[in-house]
């Protein structure tokens, strides 16, 4: 009997050990079982104004974002062109596209009221290639000035991973091309003067070609456009001055001088996207095509005024990119009927 108690006793000793011994669970989960990462979901600053606002009487121009808004247009080529009838907001003005990282589509732009803003440069992202739209105040840091930059023009730089815009300052009361860098898109730290001819040039246009930048932007007064490169991504020496005609019957010398819009690469080419505005017959945008960045030869017209409920004036500004798939889409600036 002794002898089986202390069988007994010895088991429950070592099965007491046993269970002290027991490992517990070391290190992480399996992979199955452990919870994905949560990205912080993106959300709006504000929504964008669906009606005009009267022009303010310190600026009461036929043109300007209080009185615009926002159209959109889809083409498989480039060329033809399709309207959605689909108006994004009003009081906006000066777009311009670009894709991030990861498809993400950015709208920079210039508004009048922008919810409790007024009269600033903000951005549109959206992550379903257009469908819907989150839109941002833009942070601007060590920004000069009181106003905002304009005409806003964005490159995503892929092998620096930065988002490079060029924009239209008044420094000394004259308008000439700065910019500004961000690696989000929304936060923007300002560098410095990147163009300067010693006159007004507005409404900049980047495009790259072969390596190389050429920037495009207004002489207004005069419908003319200052040509200039880049070697190192961020300033620009001028080249030449262009004057970029659009040949259509509509003109009574056959053919008209517009403003430069927006510059993109092509088909064996490059394709500028250009707009004039004197009258609504003549506020229309055409295209030019070149290979060299230098040398357009007029398309024609391919967008103007016709749908009578949604535009007046012109059409103008267009901001143009191509899709994943291959289309063509359009975000472009007209007057709000009355």
């Amino acid at each position: 009997m002794k002898t089986f108690l202390l069988l007994l006793l010895s088991l429950m000793i070592l099965g007491a050990g046993c269970i002290q011994q027991a490992p517990g669970p070391k290190g992480p989960p399996p992979d199955h079982l452990q919870e994905e990462p949560q990205e912080q979901a993106l959300t709006g600053d504000f929504v964008p104004e669906t009606q005009a606002s009267p022009s303010p009487e310190s600026d009461p121009k036929i043109e300007g974002p209080w009185n615009g808004q926002f159209m959109t247009a889809v083409s498989r080529d480039g060329l033809t062109w399709n309207k959605t009838s689909v108006s994004l907001g009003a009081q906006l003005n000066v777009p311009d596209l670009v894709y991030g990282p990861d498809g993400t589509l950015y709208l920079y732009f210039s508004g009048y009221t922008l919810g409790d803003e007024v009269n600033k440069t903000a951005v549109a992202i959206s992550q379903d290639d257009g469908q819907t739209w989150i839109w941002k105040y833009i942070n601007w840091i060590d920004k000069p000035g009181a106003n905002d930059p304009g005409d806003p023009t964005v490159l995503y730089l892929e092998d620096e991973g930065i988002f490079r815009m060029w924009a239209t300052m008044s420094m000394s009361g004259e308008n000439t091309t700065h910019w500004l860098d961000s690696t989000d898109g929304i936060t923007f730290t300002y560098q410095g003067q990147a163009f300067d001819v010693g006159e007004n040039a507005i409404v900049p246009s980047v495009l790259d070609i072969d390596g190389t930048l050429h920037l495009y932007t207004g002489d207004h007064p005069n419908k003319l456009t200052w040509h200039g490169v880049s070697d190192d991504k961020k300033t620009f020496e001028f080249v030449e001055k262009l004057d970029l005609q659009i040949q259509d019957d509509r003109y009574p010398s056959g053919a008209s001088n517009h403003f430069a819009g927006n510059a993109v690469p092509a088909d064996d080419g490059y394709r500028m996207y250009t707009y004039g505005r004197t009258t609504q017959e003549t506020g229309v945008i055409g295209s030019v095509f070149s290979q060299d960045g230098s040398t357009w030869e007029s398309e024609g017209v391919i967008l103007e005024v016709d749908l009578i409920d949604l535009e007046t004036d012109f059409v103008k500004d267009p901001a143009v990119i191509q899709r994943p798939d291959g289309s063509w889409f359009m975000v472009y600036a007209t007057n709000i009927p009355e």
